[in-house]
């Protein structure tokens, strides 16, 4: 029988039980009769029950967990199996399972129910361990139907219950044992005892240091001193002499004069007298010979000596790593020269900049078949200007730039050792300029120069670095020879162009640019999938609301929010959800402030509710082309503008308006990619929007304080000047223009207040509803405050088993009050 069928037919069984059974308990087999004790009876066994439950969920989950780290092993090659599809199918069946169960509301459950589900769960996690068994050569598709034919009915009690959770708890750490061991060999398993038991503490009270260090001293220490002893001609009687101490080791005297031990002695020496005899020969016949020859070979062989030190590291290190074995048998060993950069991507694993792969690739053909080009004369440019927002993908488009040259030397035949990229630190070029690393680039040639966030070297006639600017010019000017073989690319990226000296980017230079954006929804969903695919089962997710959710963010970004998620996914023992992405996007996006510091008065925080509910209500009933992603009374960490320190002296008494914590806003987001152009219509609209705050605090309090976002008026009034002058700038007019202007923004600015609460006061239900929820709950989702408006899909397709319900962290009661108002 299929699993999902399964899975809902038990489900429903579950789902239909919301009455306890009856069941006896070894401490207590007598039912209360009074009223009050038979409803505090219930009670306790209602928490009792509950907390049961929440454990063998807590555990599936945990159990969901160990299949995703062994899926992530598998992918990154560290578990070898022989059918890679059927192993993750039947492995993402058991999650949809585990993913069913753990997703729903169970309010009230009996405990026959819950018997039930803690028997799943040890069917799941023993079929599991028996894939184990066989070094997970197989996982068989697990079936439903087959294991609830095992199961048997008993009368229940509460320890049958608690020892089931035992039983699980059990073979739940007997799986997570045996996943951390997953694919190991013996050897890795014998490395990893020997790596923890001697290794690390050798490490941790550095033995390794502290025994080197004694060896030296002992070997350069005993050298000089017999040095020292021949050199000033120690009598063989002295007390000072080393051989005079050894002596009673069984050495025999030294003869007179000190030229050397007697051959007729040679033969008596114990092991000691050996070593003081050949320690003697070697200090008086090859010491000067050898401080000679080391004094000549030292510097010559220097660098040799270095390079041979740092690659028997990375050999030392990388044999380590394959001996732990798991997830450190593919890690690389980090090169000592920060210059050098080996670059791990390649186009092909870049989302978008299609633009600038195109442009970029040119120098690949170039390089690729150099004599259809010489032919005609012709050679690409000397340099690329990168420009755009930070963390665009400017640097990575230069990696993946560097990677296809690499493996287009490597399909060619040509070594890949060929080609080099280097990155130039802004420090370093202050203080040696540029001239001798592009005349150091040609003796390496063909490579690449990349020099990141280049408008900090001050690169200007007015008041920058005149002397850098000059070698930059200069250097530029015969950095890319007619050679292929001696060919080097000079790119720069940058987010402020205009810092950049006009030659500079004159043809010849950094002649050509390429421009980055931040990526269009397409491309963010593409992200989405690539990454989160890569760590589970892209079915669990709505990439959709994701994509639409992080308008405006960077690849960067993106990037941060799934690691961040996946980060603490792992810390609670969980796996990546929805509901765990949506968080951390509040908290590391959005910014928004979970735990709030000051304990701000009802009063207050109903002032803050009132006024965000009028924005979202409005912006919903007016079916805005911004749409709301989330409306929250939580405070968050506002933008801070970059200013000069001049800027923020001038500014000191402005300083309490600029407050870095804010308590309240709406999260949107636009249906397609927009450079917001706007019609009239829609500007009425957004002046709507922007008055519905205090417009909604007329309506619930009869006047408005215009404490809270005093702004918003001044805001619409803005926005109605704009309409009124029809973009023109007021200021350029004669006073009698001006006033003309001005009473018609003032007219268009008192209709769309007019028009906003005529409509809110039509839906004052809905917006006290709103409201009612936001104190509540803190934060409401853009189709959660939908529903509260009466108006179902609101924005973004959502997946049924996403959409978070109003009832899923309200008790029935609030609810009930809630929909009463309604």
């Amino acid at each position: 029988m299929n699993i999902t069928n399964c899975t809902r037919k038990w489900l429903l069984i579950v789902s239909i039980s919301i009455a306890f059974t009856s069941f006896t308990t070894h401490a207590d087999t007598t039912q209360p009769q009074d009223t009050d004790e038979t409803i505090a009876y219930s009670t306790e066994l209602h928490t009792i029950l509950d907390t049961i439950l929440r454990q063998e969920l807590e555990m599936m989950r945990q159990t969901d967990c160990i299949i995703e780290s062994i899926l992530l092993s598998i992918r990154a090659g560290s578990i070898t199996i022989t059918n890679k599809q059927e192993f993750k199918d039947n492995a993402d069946a058991i999650r949809d399972l585990i993913k069913s169960l753990t997703g729903s509301a169970f309010l009230q459950v009996d405990a026959m129910s819950i018997h039930q589900l803690s028997f799943l769960n040890r069917a799941i996690i023993q079929h599991l361990l028996d894939a184990l068994k066989n070094n997970l050569t197989d996982l068989p598709a697990f079936n439903l139907e087959t294991a609830f034919t095992r199961y048997q009915p008993i009368d229940l009690t509460l320890e049958d219950l608690q020892q089931g959770i035992m039983q699980n708890q059990t073979l739940l750490q007997s799986l997570e044992k045996k996943a951390e061991v997953a694919g190991l060999t013996k050897w890795n398993k014998f490395y990893r005892e020997f790596n923890h038991y001697v290794l690390k503490p050798a490490q941790k009270y550095h033995i390794p240091h502290y025994t080197g260090l004694t060896a030296k001293t002992a070997l350069w220490g005993t050298i000089a001193l017999y040095s020292l002893q021949n050199a000033i001609g120690l009598s063989p009687k002295s007390p000072y002499r080393i051989g005079t101490l050894l002596t009673y080791l069984g050495v025999p005297p030294i003869l007179t004069g000190g030229t050397a031990l007697a051959h007729e002695h040679e033969g008596q020496l114990k092991l000691p007298g050996k070593m003081d005899y050949e320690m003697w020969r070697f200090t008086a016949g090859y010491m000067p010979l050898a401080t000679l020859t080391y004094s000549w070979i030292k510097d010559p062989f220097k660098n040799e000596y270095n390079d041979l030190k740092s690659y028997l590291s990375q050999k030392l290190l990388r044999f380590h790593n394959w001996s732990l074995g798991g997830a450190f048998a593919h890690k690389q060993a980090a090169k000592e020269d920060n210059n050098t950069v080996n670059p791990r991507v390649m186009f092909k694993d870049l989302v978008g900049l299609e633009y600038a792969k195109d442009v970029l690739g040119e120098i690949v053909t170039y390089l690729e078949n150099p004599e259809r080009f010489e032919s005609r004369k012709i050679a690409p440019r000397k340099g690329y200007l990168l420009t755009g927002p930070t963390r665009t993908g400017k640097s990575h488009i230069v990696e993946a730039l560097a990677g296809e040259i690499k493996a287009m030397y490597k399909r060619t035949g040509r070594s890949m050792r060929d080609f080099n990229f280097y990155t130039l630190p802004g420090e370093v070029l202050m203080n040696k300029g540029i001239r001798a690393y592009i005349e150091e680039a040609k003796t390496l040639a063909p490579c690449i120069l990349f020099i990141d966030e280049i408008d900090l070297l001050g690169l200007q006639r007015a008041g920058g670095d005149k002397n850098l600017l000059t070698q930059f010019l200069e250097a530029m000017s015969g950095a890319l020879q007619a050679d292929p073989d001696k060919v080097v690319i000079m790119i720069a990226a940058t987010n402020r162009p205009e810092n950049l000296d006009v030659a500079l980017r004159q043809e010849g230079r950094y002649g050509k640019e390429i421009r980055f954006e931040y990526p269009s929804f397409q491309y963010r969903k593409d992200y989405l999938s690539r990454r989160i695919g890569a760590i589970t089962n892209l079915n669990l997710f709505n990439l959709e609301k994701l994509s639409y959710e992080t308008e405006g963010l960077s690849f960067e970004s993106l990037n941060m929010l799934v690691n961040n998620a996946s980060y603490k996914a792992t810390i609670r023992n969980q796996s990546l959800s929805q509901e765990l992405l949506e968080k951390t996007l509040d908290e590391e996006i959005h910014n928004i402030i979970m735990n709030d510091q000051l304990d701000l008065s009802d009063a207050e925080r109903k002032i803050i509710a009132v006024h965000q509910a009028g924005h979202a209500l409005a912006m919903i009933l007016l079916n805005s082309k911004e749409k709301l992603a989330r409306a929250t009374i939580r405070p968050y960490l506002t933008e801070l503008e970059e200013k000069t320190v001049w800027d923020q002296y001038s500014e000191q008494k402005q300083k309490s308006s600029n407050k870095k914590i804010v308590y309240g806003k709406l999260f949107t987001y636009h249906e397609k990619d927009t450079r917001n152009i706007v019609s009239y219509e829609e500007q009425l609209e957004q002046c709507k929007i922007t008055l519905a705050g205090h417009i909604a605090e007329e309506i619930i309090y009869g006047k408005s304080g215009y404490s809270y976002h005093k702004e918003d008026a001044q805001n619409a009034f803005d926005l109605a000047k704009l309409l009124a002058a029809r973009g023109l700038d007021f200021n350029q007019f004669s006073d009698s223009i001006k006033t003309g202007y001005l009473n018609d923004a003032f007219a268009i600015k008192k209709q769309c207040e007019q028009e906003i609460h005529a409509l809110l006061a039509q839906h004052k239900d809905k917006l006290i509803a709103i409201v009612d929820a936001l104190c509540l709950h803190k934060s409401l989702s853009g189709q959660e405050v939908a529903k509260l408006a009466g108006i179902d899909n609101y924005g973004t397709p959502t997946k049924k088993s996403e959409v978070t319900e109003l009832t899923q962290n309200i008790k029935h009661d609030d609810l009930d009050d809630i929909i009463e108002k309604k």
